[in-house]
């Protein structure tokens, strides 16, 4: 299943996220090295020259949404998220991002995560691993769907 994410309007004015940056660093908030996180916006260009695919799951990027693409990710308090595998019918397989995924988490492997504001408006999230995986029935779907935790890595400061 592609999921497209390329329609929409554009991101606000660089001015503005570069005057907002200023004053977050003034307040002393936060450091330089973590203010992309708060304040980074790409547009899908950006996004799609770095994770190469249109499919939720890159081969070493993901893709997080409120919902807009079918995928219910599901963000956590503590900055975790739970991901659910590649696949909107039937059960899903250990095929395709699901097993890029799996392989991610028996090598470590980190993988970056951009997350859609709104229509072409992306914001990177950083360096995340996947901690878990639960291949679990889930009974509305009457289907077997994988949940991937993902946990931030700790920005160097």
């Amino acid at each position: 299943m592609l999921t497209n994410y390329t329609t929409g309007a554009g991101c606000s004015a660089a001015s503005e996220s570069s005057e907002r940056a200023h004053r977050i660093i003034a307040a002393g908030l936060i450091s330089v090295k973590q203010l992309r996180y708060f304040v980074s916006k790409m547009t899908w260009k950006e996004v799609l020259s770095h994770h190469k695919t249109l499919r939720g799951i890159g081969r070493h990027s993901l893709l997080v949404d409120r919902g807009e693409s079918g995928y219910r990710n599901r963000f956590l308090p503590d900055g975790s998220i739970l991901y659910p595998g590649e696949g909107l019918t039937g059960h899903q397989q250990p095929l395709g991002g699901n097993l890029t995924l799996l392989n991610a988490l028996a090598c470590q492997t980190p993988m970056r995560v951009f997350l859609r504001k709104r229509p072409n408006c992306w914001q990177d999230l950083g360096l995340y691993r996947v901690e878990s995986v639960e291949h679990r029935f889930e009974e509305t779907e009457r289907r077997y769907v994988y949940w991937f935790r993902l946990v931030p890595l700790k920005a160097a400061t």
